[in-house]
Formats: C-alpha cells, structure tokens, sequence
C-alpha cells in the first residue's frame, strides 16, 4: 500500500519537474531576423517578406529558423489603416 501511494505521488511530481525543466529552458535566438523594410530570406523554397509599407507604421522584425517555423514582432502605433503585411511565400513550376 505504501508504494502504491509512493508511487501516486512522486509520479505527478516528476512529470511536473520534467516540465519545469523544459520551460525554463533557455531562448534562442532566431536562425534569421531582419528589421528592414523589405527584408527578405529563402528558405526550402518559400521566401518570407518583411512587407512594412504603410504610412506611419512602427518598429516590425521577421524572424525564421525554417521555412515552417518564423514569426513577426510587431509595435505600430494605434492608428487607422494597414501598416505592413509580413508573409511567406513558395512559387510552384506549374
């Protein structure tokens, strides 16, 4: 009985230290970022564009380890209209 209960305690306990263990992992910096304006990176065919165009738009960085892995930080200001439009694209022969 006393490793039954042994055992349903210290197995949540250390799934979650497990846990803990990967998400205090340290970050990584991107394989790729650009805060240019038309900042461009291809990747297993697919090109990711920056794409910042609209009238007072603010600071905006494209970042990528892949093709299928990248991501947008973005601070434009609370204005109206569209300030830029970051997207991946891959050109099929057809």
């Amino acid at each position: 009985m006393q490793r039954a209960a042994r055992t349903l305690f210290l197995t949540p306990l250390i799934a979650l230290l497990a846990l803990i263990g990967f998400a205090a992992a340290p970050a990584q910096a991107a394989t790729w970022s650009s805060s240019d304006q038309w900042g461009t990176w291809s990747n297993g065919g697919y090109t990711l564009y920056n794409n910042i165009w609209g009238s007072g738009a603010g600071s905006q960085t494209i970042w990528a380890n892949s093709y299928s892995d990248w991501g947008v930080w973005a601070d434009h200001p609370n204005t109206g209209g569209i300030k830029s439009y970051p997207n991946a694209k891959k050109v099929v022969g057809r």
